[in-house]
């Protein structure tokens, strides 16, 4: 038998290779390890046809399949926070951080934000990815119980946005709603505070004065 081409498929994150024959009827012929071909549900260990897209087919397949099984989705949110002079010292101007943002400036600055993730776990850990996710909403409901999934990746009520490949901040915690709860009420008493700013800093420079001279900024 005259060897073609080799098939690779990763199991538990080791790679194996296999030739693929082909004799002089066209039979092809793949032979996998008895290990390897149990572990990922196969009946038997040698794959014969004359259609070698279709045996390939079964191999990897079942392969995927595998994978799928032992693959672990888990939610998590990564915070960010950034703070530039005046907000990032403690009492008596010492330091305590200085998170700069992406804008040159000299003046003080203030944001928080949050987003949550999906992490997806491989082989027991061996291979990590990670995937923004948003909410399942009404449309992606009514998508899948038409019989449409566009998302790959799916956890509790969030689903695959997209891959993130940036690295994942030391500020990434497990999700929990009532973390979500609290992160948005800081942001909406930061939000709050910005409004009634901009309301007193968008008056006319003599109504400006009078609102900070009498206090009236009701925070």
């Amino acid at each position: 038998m005259a060897k073609v081409k080799e098939i690779k498929i990763n199991v538990d994150g080791v790679d194996h290779c296999y030739n693929v024959n082909v004799n002089k009827d066209g039979v092809f012929k793949i032979h996998l390890d008895w290990a390897v071909s149990d572990k990922i549900g196969l009946k038997g260990n040698l794959f014969e046809g004359k259609d070698l897209s279709k045996i390939e087919s079964e191999i990897i397949s079942a392969t995927i399949a595998y994978r799928e099984s032992k693959k672990v989705l888990s939610l998590w949110i990564e915070i960010h926070y950034s703070a530039t002079g005046f907000y990032s010292c403690e009492d008596f101007g010492k330091r305590k951080f200085d998170s700069k943002f992406s804008s040159v400036a000299d003046i003080p600055m203030l944001g928080l934000d949050y987003m949550v993730l999906i992490k997806e776990e491989l082989n027991g850990g061996e291979s990590v990815n990670w995937y923004y996710a948003r909410k399942i909403e009404q449309h992606d409901i009514e998508l899948k119980e038409s019989g449409v999934n566009l998302f790959k990746k799916e956890y509790a009520n969030y689903i695959e946005n997209r891959q993130y490949h940036g690295r994942v901040k030391d500020t990434t915690i497990p999700f929990s709603e009532s973390a979500i709860e609290t992160l948005d009420k800081a942001k909406s008493g930061i939000k709050s505070i910005s409004q009634i700013l901009l309301k007193v800093l968008s008056q006319e420079p003599e109504q400006i004065e009078s609102t900070l001279v009498k206090n009236k900024l009701l925070i």
